[in-house]
Parts: C-alpha cells; sequence; structure tokens
C-alpha cells in the first residue's frame, strides 16, 4: 500500500474524484457486474494536484467482461500476471485513499457516510475482509465530532511515541513514570476502542506493566492508579464536549454495568464506581481528594445517566447522602454565634495588627490606664472566642463529612438542607466564613486557639483522669484532645525532650487539617507558607496526591512545644480558687509507666523515674539548683480512668495487659538515612528530588559491582578489629568467595521497590532487603563470631564471661553496619544521588542505620476494662501499639491518628454526652470504642499486606 501523505485530500477536486469512483463502483455492483482498479495516471509533482490526483496519482474503474475461464488463464500469462499487479497496485492505492479520507477532518461527513454505506454494500470487493470489519466497527468514531477527533488523534500519537520507550525500560518504571502512557490508553479505548483491537501491542504492554507492578508489591497501587487516571480522563472529556456531544459519547458506548464488559467498558465503570463507592461506602480514612466526591463528579454522574449508562437509583441515593451530610453541618453550624456572621475579617484584621502594635509600645502600667487600648484588648478578646469557635467547627467538618465530600460540593449540600429555624442562604455564608476564617494569621489568631481548648475543657461537666503512655506524635496529639474533652492529662514518655528520630513520615490531608487546628502558628514552621518549604514539605505521593512529609522528630518537636505552650497557657489561667484535679495538663519526661494498681480511692498509674533521660540542667548536676528545687520522685502515681497505650509496638505497659498476635509473614528490610548539616539542605539544587516516593532499584551487574566495591571500602573503616579479623573479613567480602559469588547469583536480576524521601537536610530510603543479603551477612557475622575475643581488655584486665559476650556482639553489630551501609550507598548510588545530592558515605547517620526482619501484629483486643469494687478503669491502645503499620506506607500515623479521635469522641460521650451514657450506655460505648479500634487495626494491617504476603 502506498503510505506517502496525500496532496490532493487538501482541496475539493479529489473528493468529486472519490465520490465519482464510488458511484461507479456501486453502478456495477447493482448490476450484479464484477469491477476493477487500474492506475491511470501517474503524475510527476504535487502541482498537478488540479487535475484530481491523490498521492500524485489516481484510479479508474474498469468493468471486468473477462469470462471465468479467460480470468483463469491468465493467471498463468506474463501479461494476465502484470494486469494482475496493476489491478492490486490501484487497489491498495484505493484503500489507502479512502483511509485517509475517513481520518481526515477536512472531509465531509457526507462523503465518509457514503463510503462507510458501500462499505457495509459490499460495494468495494477490493477491501480486506479485515479492513471491512474495522471500517463498519470505526463508524461512529470515524463521523465522532472534530473535538473527540483531536483527543484520539493526540492520544494515538503519543501512544505511539512514547510506549515502545515506556517498555524498553523496564524494570525501571515507577506508578508516576506510566501516567501519561496510562492516560493516552484509557482515552482510546474510551472514545475509539477499534484503534486497539485484541492484537494492539498497547495491551500487551499494559499487561506487561501489571506484571512488573505485581511484581515489585505496587499492584494495588496501580489499580488505584487506572482507576483515578480513567476517571480524570472522562473528567477531561466531558469538559471539552458540549452536553449533546458528550450524551451522543454515552449513547455510543451504552450501559457500562452489562455484562460481559467490554474493553471500553470495564475502565468506565470502574472510573464511575469510584464515584459510587466513594459517595456511597464507609467515609474515606485518609481523605485524599481521589477519595472525595466532587461537584465535578456528580455533574458527570447526571451526565452519564442521560446518555443509559445506568440506572438513576444509584445517583439519587448518593444525592440523599449529600443532603443528609448538609444538614448535619448545616445543624452544626446554625449553632456557632450569631456574631460570627457579621464577622469583619477585614476589621478583626486591622484590630490584631494595632492591638500588638500598641502591645509592644505602651508599657505595662500604660496598658492598664490607656482607655483606648482596654477596648481594644476587649475586642480582641471577642474577636479570638469567636474564631478559634469558627475554626473548630471547620476542623469538625473536615473530619466527619468532608471524609466523603469535597467542601464546594458540601456547601451545595448545605444550601438544599432545611432544618427548622435556620435559613439554608445563611448557612451557606456561615460556611465560606469558616473557610475565610481558616486563612487569618498572627500571634493573635494563634492564642485564640489555646483559649479555646482551655475553655473547653474548664467548662466539661466531668473531668476524667487520663494517663498517655509515649510523648510520640500519637501520644502528644491525644493530650490535645483529651484535654479538650475536660479530661486531666498526664503524659509519661521514658524519653527524655530531645528528640532524635530521623524517619520521614507522610502525613495525609486529615492530618494536616488537625495539625493546622492545633499547632497554630507552629504549623508553618514545619510546612512553610506562601510557596516556602519549612522544615518539612507538602508534596504530591505515587498517585498524584498531596500529603505532608517531615521527618519524625521535626513533628515531634512542633507538637512537643506547643503542649509546652497550652501548658504555661492552662497554668496562667488556672487560679488558686481552681480545683487542681479540674486543669491538670502534664507532660512527665523520663517516666516509664509500669503498672496499673486498685487502691481505696481508685484506680492509679504507677511510673518509673529514668534519671539520666531527664532533661533538666538540675537533675543531672549540670547547673546548680535554685532555692526550693524538688528532686524527681523515684516513682510517681496519678489517679486514672483511662490509660492509653501510645508507646509504641514495644510498649511494656501494653504487654503487660493486652495479648498481640502476628497477622502477616516476616520479611527482611532495611533503612538508611543521609544527614547534612543541621538545619541547612544537602547540595540539590531541587527539593523534589523523588516526585513518587517509591523508586525502582534493579540489581544488575553495575549494582552488584558497585556494591563490592563499597563493601570492601566499608569493612576497611570498621576501628578496633584485630589482624586475625580483618583477614577473615576479607576473605568472606572478596569476590571470589563463595558466599560473594552465592549472593551475586541470588540477587542478579532482581527488581526492588524502595521508599524515598528527601526532606531538607536529609534523604531517607527504606526498602525489602533480599533474603540472599540476609543470609549472606548472618554467614559473615557467624563466622566472626566464632574468632576468640582477647583475653585482656584495653586496661589489662581480665574479661569476664559477660565481657566476652559483649565484645562479640559489638564486633558482629559493627560489620553488620558496614555491610549494610555499602548496600544503601549502593542504592543511592543507583539512584544518582550521590552527585546530584551530595549523598557520599561520609554523611550517612549511622544511628539510622538498620535491618530488622518485619512483621505486623495487632492486639487481640483494644479495650481492656478493669473493676475494684465501684471503680473502673479502661486500657486501650493506639498508634503502633495497637497495629503495626508497614512503614513503606502512609498509614501508620494515618490509623494513629483514627485511635485519637476514636478516644476523644469516647470521652466526650461518656463523661461530658448524654446521662444516659453515664448512667446505663458505658458498656455499649465501651463496645462501639472496641469496634472502632478494630477497624482502624484492619485498615492499618491491609495496607501492609501487599508487602508481607
Amino acid at each position: 500500500m502506498d503510505t506517502g501523505s496525500p496532496s490532493g485530500l487538501l482541496n475539493n477536486e479529489p473528493y468529486a474524484y472519490i465520490k465519482n469512483t464510488l458511484a461507479e463502483l456501486e453502478a456495477i455492483h447493482q448490476n450484479h457486474q464484477l469491477a476493477e482498479l487500474n492506475i491511470s495516471l501517474e503524475l510527476k509533482h504535487a502541482g498537478d494536484a488540479h487535475q484530481g490526483a491523490v498521492w500524485h496519482r489516481k484510479v479508474k474503474v474498469v468493468q471486468s467482461n473477462t469470462s471465468l475461464l479467460q480470468r483463469f488463464l491468465r493467471l498463468f500469462t506474463t501479461e494476465g500476471r502484470k494486469q494482475r499487479r496493476q489491478h492490486h497496485e490501484a487497489a491498495a492505492l484505493f484503500r489507502g485513499q479512502l483511509w485517509e479520507l475517513l481520518q481526515t477532518e477536512k472531509a465531509p461527513d457526507s462523503l465518509k457516510k457514503q463510503v462507510i454505506q458501500a462499505v457495509e454494500n459490499g460495494v468495494l470487493p477490493f477491501l480486506k475482509e479485515s479492513e471491512c470489519k474495522t471500517i463498519i466497527s470505526s463508524k461512529d468514531t470515524i463521523l465522532i465530532n472534530p473535538k473527540e477527533r483531536k483527543i484520539i488523534r493526540e492520544a494515538a500519537g503519543f501512544l505511539k511515541k512514547e510506549l515502545s520507550g515506556l517498555l524498553s525500560r523496564l524494570p525501571r518504571v515507577t506508578l508516576e513514570d506510566s501516567r501519561e502512557v496510562l492516560k493516552a490508553y484509557y482515552q482510546l479505548i474510551i472514545l475509539s476502542p477499534e484503534l486497539l483491537p485484541d492484537e494492539h501491542k498497547a495491551h500487551e504492554a499494559i499487561s506487561k506493566l501489571g506484571k512488573h507492578f505485581r511484581n515489585t508489591r505496587q499492584s494495588v497501587g496501580f489499580t488505584d492508579l487506572k482507576d483515578t487516571i480513567a476517571l480524570s480522563v472522562l473528567h477531561d472529556i466531558r469538559e471539552k464536549l458540549s452536553l449533546e456531544e458528550y450524551q451522543q459519547l454515552t449513547k455510543r458506548i451504552g450501559n457500562v454495568f452489562t455484562y460481559p464488559y467490554s474493553p471500553r467498558q470495564r475502565p468506565l465503570r470502574d472510573a464511575l464506581n469510584l464515584i459510587f463507592n466513594n459517595g456511597l461506602g464507609s467515609s474515606s480514612v485518609q481523605g485524599h481528594p481521589r477519595e472525595l466526591v466532587s461537584a465535578k463528579d456528580l455533574a458527570l454522574l447526571k451526565d452519564s445517566y442521560q446518555g443509559l449508562f445506568f440506572r438513576y437509583s444509584r445517583i439519587h441515593r448518593l444525592e440523599e447522602n449529600l443532603l443528609a451530610d448538609g444538614c448535619a453541618v448545616a445543624a452544626r453550624i446554625s449553632r456557632l454565634p450569631s456574631e460570627l456572621r457579621t464577622l469583619d475579617l477585614d476589621r478583626v484584621t486591622q484590630d490584631f495588627q494595632q492591638y500588638e502594635s500598641l502591645r509592644r509600645t505602651l508599657s505595662a502600667e500604660n496598658q492598664d490606664q490607656d482607655q483606648e487600648f482596654k477596648e481594644l484588648e476587649a475586642r480582641c478578646k471577642t474577636h479570638r472566642a469567636l474564631i478559634a469557635e469558627g475554626r473548630a467547627a471547620l476542623l469538625h467538618v473536615q473530619l466527619n463529612q468532608g471524609r466523603r465530600w469535597e467542601l464546594n460540593l458540601l456547601l451545595e449540600g448545605i444550601g438544599k438542607a432545611n432544618i427548622y429555624g435556620t435559613d439554608s442562604e445563611h448557612n451557606q455564608q456561615m460556611f465560606k466564613k469558616l473557610l475565610d476564617l481558616a486563612q487569618l494569621r498572627g500571634p493573635q489568631v494563634d492564642l485564640a486557639q489555646l483559649d479555646w481548648i482551655i475553655a473547653q475543657n474548664k467548662k466539661a461537666n466531668r473531668h476524667p483522669n487520663v494517663a498517655i503512655e509515649g510523648a510520640g506524635p500519637t501520644g502528644l496529639m491525644l493530650a490535645f484532645t483529651q484535654f479538650q474533652e475536660g479530661a486531666n492529662v498526664s503524659v509519661f514518655e521514658k524519653r527524655s525532650t530531645a528528640y532524635n528520630r530521623l524517619q520521614v513520615v507522610r502525613l495525609d490531608p486529615k492530618w494536616m487539617d488537625m495539625l493546622k487546628f492545633y499547632l497554630g502558628e507552629h504549623y508553618y514552621d514545619l510546612f512553610g507558607e506562601n510557596g516556602q518549604a519549612g522544615k518539612g514539605m507538602v508534596r504530591a505521593d505515587g498517585l498524584g496526591e498531596k500529603a505532608g512529609e517531615i521527618v519524625t522528630h521535626r513533628l515531634e518537636e512542633a507538637l512537643n512545644h506547643r503542649l509546652a505552650d497550652l501548658m504555661a497557657r492552662n497554668y496562667d489561667h488556672t487560679s488558686q480558687r481552681d480545683n487542681p484535679q479540674k486543669n491538670r495538663l502534664e507532660r512527665l519526661a523520663a517516666y516509664e509507666m509500669t503498672r496499673v494498681e486498685a487502691g481505696e480511692q481508685g484506680y492509679t498509674v504507677q511510673a518509673k523515674y529514668h534519671p539520666g533521660n531527664d532533661p533538666s540542667p538540675f537533675a543531672n548536676g549540670k547547673k546548680k539548683p535554685p532555692a526550693g528545687y524538688q528532686k524527681p520522685e523515684a516513682t510517681l502515681t496519678r489517679p486514672v480512668d483511662l490509660v492509653i497505650c501510645a508507646g509504641g509496638k514495644h510498649s511494656q505497659l501494653r504487654n503487660k495487659y493486652m495479648r498481640d498476635r502476628a497477622v502477616t509473614s516476616a520479611r527482611s528490610y532495611g533503612v538508611c538515612s543521609w544527614e547534612g548539616p543541621k538545619d541547612q539542605s544537602l547540595q540539590n539544587d531541587r527539593l523534589d528530588t523523588f516526585p513518587d516516593f517509591r523508586g525502582m532499584v534493579v540489581l544488575d551487574q553495575q549494582f552488584q559491582q558497585f556494591f563490592q566495591e563499597q563493601m570492601i571500602s566499608q569493612v576497611e573503616r570498621i576501628e578496633g578489629l584485630s589482624s586475625d579479623e580483618r583477614r577473615l573479613l576479607g576473605q568472606q567480602t572478596h569476590e571470589q568467595s563463595s558466599g560473594v559469588r552465592s549472593l551475586q547469583s541470588s540477587i542478579h536480576g532482581r527488581v526492588m521497590q524502595t521508599r524515598c524521601f528527601d526532606n531538607k537536610n536529609l534523604v531517607y530510603i527504606g526498602m525489602e532487603l533480599p533474603e540472599a543479603f540476609t543470609q549472606f551477612c548472618q554467614k559473615v557475622k557467624k563466622k566472626l563470631a566464632a574468632l576468640p575475643v582477647p583475653d585482656l581488655d584495653q586496661n589489662g584486665n581480665k574479661r569476664s564471661a559477660a565481657d566476652q559476650k559483649a565484645w562479640r556482639n559489638q564486633r558482629v553489630a559493627r560489620v553488620q553496619k558496614a555491610l549494610s551501609k555499602a548496600w544503601f550507598q549502593t542504592v543511592a548510588h543507583s539512584y544518582g544521588i550521590d552527585q546530584s545530592l551530595g549523598v557520599t558515605q561520609e554523611m550517612i547517620d549511622d544511628s539510622s542505620v538498620a535491618v530488622f526482619y518485619l512483621q505486623q501484629r495487632r492486639v487481640w483486643r483494644n479495650v481492656i476494662k478493669k473493676k475494684s469494687g465501684s471503680r473502673q478503669v479502661m486500657i486501650t491502645a493506639a498508634g503502633d501499639a495497637a497495629a503495626t503499620p508497614h512503614f513503606m506506607t502512609a498509614s501508620g500515623l494515618t490509623g494513629a491518628r483514627e485511635n485519637v479521635l476514636h478516644l476523644q469522641n469516647y470521652t466526650r460521650d461518656v463523661w461530658n454526652g448524654p446521662r444516659i451514657y453515664q448512667e446505663y450506655g458505658l458498656e455499649q460505648r465501651q463496645d462501639r470504642l472496641e469496634h472502632a479500634q478494630l477497624d482502624t487495626a484492619d485498615f492499618v494491617i491491609q495496607q501492609g499486606l501487599n508487602f508481607l504476603i
């Protein structure tokens, strides 16, 4: 077939020529005669196109008057073979001309319809059967509007250009790498599936991608990405087409929920089900935008219904859910102070600025005497109370109805809500005001939220005693929320306040909403403002969703400082007349909770003092204590009604009162961090080094060679080894040793997924380790442990058996550290970040390098009740103590946050809610808490199953 570009199709003459040719063919067909095509003219250049030629040549129709016998005899003659070649060439030429006509936007639809009708009537016998089927199946696409045709043309071009390149990069392809190819693939599948027949290589490519992501434990992520992209493609199509054009498309597609599903219907069904599942299923845990129904989603469903995609009943149920949630929000905001509705935020900002200016310039004495300042101070106090009340209401919506609907759609639901005694339009205005309040900044706004939390505590009817084990992110957030609900809170932490954990954690949108409320101005220290990054950052994960990313100790420090602000403010608010049992908020560093005991006055917790962890300079004699300084008690007790174990998976208190069980198999993992100078970025021109936090590492020949070099280098750096120890390590790590050869053979060509974060002056990589590497390390350590230990220590004293064991353990640990550093430095090199970021082996933070077996565990029962007479205490677990998350997912702190909110609801309902809970419903409420905590554990465990099973 002639594949050159047509010149003649750029004017009207070729259309007339093809139209005439079709008419001749139709006439011959109607007379039940045969037709043949010949090339009648061969032109020299495109300038002759006005003569009616296509591709510089045209064909003519010749009626075949030859008998069957003559045609048979012509098969064996030279002249006959020459004529057949001419006929075949002419037929191929005309087929090409027809295909060009059908695909160009400039040809009239009437002529395209004539061609399609001719094919359906069998007028064009020189077309292959497969070509006839393709044209007939593609007739809807051929006659589509120019907007659809443009999308199809661009998608087909992109797929042709990029598909082979993407496959050639396997297995180094990440989820993010496959996004654009998937988008083009789904555009064609939805708009023109006939361009992707069963044998098309695009299907095989998508299948290879799926297999690749299954092998690298990302099958769930790949499925989510495909559904998300299919929905975005559908939105994009709907936005580019008019409503009439879109409904014509849906009519061509038909009902996508019929079975069996066609290649076109399957992605459409999955995309639309994504909306239905978000709106009709259980609320999102993480609150990512792709898990929320938007106004665009709802409009898309309605437009698709008009095209008979599905029955309307599901949309009706979706709208009922939206109305119910709109009513709930309307009821919540209708209870806000009426003054909030008319609050002039510009005036508020001016008052705050003026107040801060006067407060800095006026002395304390003048402040008491200046009437204008006193009036301004009173106004600011009123402003603060209203602002905090509004922000708290917004957080309530974000953590509840905001888990299912985007806020702009929820605003529409509020407008339709009919709450007795309220005006829907006013409720919408109030909700908009809450969104505006969230943008206010400054010290007065910051102070408002602290005062509001304290006021909430004071107005509570009852003040239960709550003891929290652990002052990590989970324990500190529990302190805020439990105190807010009226509890007397004591936070016990075995560690000091010198946080040093270098893990980088990913915070989902609901965590970010909570941090923005509870941290106040500290939030902007973490995540920046006006496009400037803070100590952490906000960026997209592998599915394009925005999430917070921060080093663990930075998050702990921010929460700890904010809790200190709240404690100081609470102390200022507490007068001598107040009962201290109603206002206790304390953080007890260097105290480890050890047990819960029953006494005559009820239950108490006991905590053991660890003087070496006390952050106070007076505790360890670093500074002379002031007069009246009281030494910390060796054992501390506090009354308690609720004990929350939030001290992580190694919580001793949790283990004392709860049983946990393994729910996944164990696999070998490792982590490593490279840290630059404090508060300075590494040598990195751009901060977003890893746009997709999961990358691929291929253990190819180049990887193995660099690892061999690094292993020898790291082993040579180990200090304090004897000559025998160095000789043994040299033999075991030599490239010709049996152990190294076995390792190389076992890992060659394997593809491993990593979890990569860079955060200011730190790069953090975690990954599953090949079992062969773990076995190699064990073999080396075993041989090393068998070597004798020097009889005498550095002081010339004879070593005891315990000293010898400690020496062996230290020696083995140093070797394991060296091998692990060699491995992760090789990973860094495979990404090229040793050059681009300055992530050299000298930058490795030794304390962060670890190899471990990861196995997910969960408590058997989360709510333990103990009774003594009429007294009762409840013990529960939160965060890692409740369910061990997989560190290569974002589920860890998400599950912890859910635990925090469940326990906040429990405290509010049981001690300060309806009296039915206090008198009759305590046991039922505890059962509800148990079910909620177990559901959260299910979520946490489920996120890690792909990595561990």
